[in-house]
């Protein structure tokens, strides 16, 4: 761990905003110089990826911005995950910037620096700012995208991220009316020495709106259809960043949320697991409804964003398997199952890397999102990016010797643990709606005849490419040592069992 002291929690954000600020601002001044504020861009979040692993494991006693900001290794964690994706989403950039518009670059950073405060944030209204910090130059991105439907999905995406402000702000109000803070920390002080919660509406209230805002902020259903929609307006790299980075982080802040802030409801007994209930319901109906939507898609980004929606639901699902556990005195496994879903997330933002070289590899010049038949004899073309492409598929679908497989078996076993076997059935049996998109994807690029329209592949793409590829089998075949680092991760976050 590098020695930085408190300095290094602003450190990661401070640089990706300003320097993201200063790209933007070079950008649109001198537009000749995009390629030199492009590098500036990979610099910046390759510095800030370095800087963030460097002082991981972090120090779960230190706290920023008067306990609004924690560093620890829950949160450098998930930083290095987020900031890989932006690297690589910048080098998706540098494929094709004839695609993205001025300003493109130094917004990505931008974003990237929202969504690296949304790991560490420890406060309810600063999760809130984060989660806009993020989403509001993702928005613009779409906006000022030659796409067909930049305009309507940011506009969507505004509407949706409006109600979900509005729905946090007000819980995170009637708890600060109720306990006298909205950080975390101080929350869980005034809960343990509280009555049962149920005894008193205005927590109710509170803790049901803040669920709520962070249920629309991560694409939860009912409310995915925005992310669906964001996601088809964006260009790939700002969509990766998206789907890879923002929605990863959204879902690590909830569970910071619940099992740091709300920890003395999830923990204590049968009486407080009404909660639980919403969340395996909602995470059923997003594997369920989203998995089965993505099946029937015809265009790359479509899908891959209902994909990606219902890949939140599975982790809401093991989320409340872990209150249940918590709850009925099976606290010596929460730990290694909430590093399980550390596991899943970084899983989740590599193998969306490699998904998102699929849609670059036949993504078209007038912005629209490519249809999938395009990927058709890609095998007989360039047969090397066809074997990171299905690698990136298959390890979506859980196949054995990729990443996936072992991130969604910590998270079965989660739930079997927490005696929620028929519910691990349910969700075993809802990713083969995927295997059975995913073998199809691959038929259509080995089977099928070529496609009239050749594609372009660069050297940036075939480095992302080799990137996801590589750490999908490493982790598939050696799976210990993220897991080691992940139960690491959770511990500074729930503490050691």
């Amino acid at each position: 761990m590098i020695a930085v002291g408190s300095a290094g929690g602003y450190l990661v954000v401070g640089t990706l905003w300003v320097l993201g600020l200063m790209v933007a601002l070079l950008e649109v001044r001198i537009p000749q110089a995009r390629r030199i504020a492009f590098f500036l861009g990979l610099a910046a979040a390759t510095a800030a990826t370095i800087l963030a692993g460097l002082m991981w494991p972090g120090d779960s006693q230190l706290v920023l911005a008067g306990g609004g900001i924690r560093m620890d290794g829950f949160a450098l964690y998930i930083q290095v995950f987020i900031l890989l994706g932006v690297v690589c989403s910048l080098l998706m950039g540098l494929h094709a910037p004839e695609n993205l518009e001025v300003g493109t670059t130094g917004l990505l950073l931008m974003a990237a620096a929202g969504a690296s405060l949304l790991a560490m944030a420890s406060d309810l209204m600063g999760i809130l700012v984060a989660f806009v910090g993020a989403l509001i130059p993702l928005w613009t991105i779409a906006v000022i995208y030659k796409g067909h439907n930049g305009r309507e999905a940011a506009l969507k995406g505004m509407v949706v991220g409006a109600l979900a402000a509005a729905l946090m702000g007000l819980g995170a109000a009637l708890i600060l009316a109720r306990t006298g803070t909205t950080q975390l920390a101080g929350i869980a002080l005034y809960l343990q020495s509280a009555d049962w919660i149920g005894s008193d509406p205005l927590m109710v209230v509170g803790l049901g709106l803040v669920l709520s805002g962070l249920g629309c902020f991560v694409a939860a259903v009912p409310f995915h259809m925005w992310f669906v929609d964001v996601v088809e307006g964006l260009p790939a790299p700002a969509a990766l960043l998206l789907s890879g980075g923002v929605m990863a982080a959204g879902l690590a802040a909830a569970i910071r949320v619940l099992l740091v802030g709300f920890q003395p409801v999830v923990l204590s007994g049968f009486g407080y697991l009404s909660w639980t209930s919403i969340l395996h319901a909602l995470g059923l109906a997003a594997l369920l409804i989203c998995n089965a939507l993505a099946l029937v898609q015809r265009r790359l980004k479509r899908m891959v964003a209902y994909l990606a929606a219902g890949q939140a639901g599975l982790v809401l699902v093991t989320l409340a398997a872990i209150g249940d556990m918590g709850a009925t005195g099976k606290q010596l496994v929460v730990s290694r199952a909430v590093g399980g879903v550390l596991v899943f997330l970084a899983v989740h933002a590599i193998n969306w890397i490699g998904l998102f070289v699929a849609v670059e590899v036949i993504a078209s010049g007038d912005g629209s999102d490519p249809k999938i038949s395009r990927l058709s004899g890609l095998a007989h073309r360039h047969p090397w990016m066809a074997v990171a492409i299905g690698l990136a598929v298959l390890c979506m679908a859980g196949m054995p010797l990729t990443a996936g497989f072992f991130s969604r078996f910590y998270l079965l076993s989660a739930m079997v643990a927490a005696d929620w076997t028929a519910t691990a059935v349910v969700t075993a049996l809802s990713l083969g709606l995927v295997l059975v998109m995913s073998l199809g994807l691959v038929a259509t690029m080995v089977m099928r005849p070529e496609h009239p329209e050749d594609v372009r592949i660069s050297p940036a793409l075939k480095l992302v490419a080799a990137l996801s590829s590589v750490t999908i089998l490493a982790l598939g075949i050696l799976p210990g040592g993220i897991l080691k680092v992940a139960i690491q991760s959770a511990e500074s976050l729930v503490g050691a069992p």
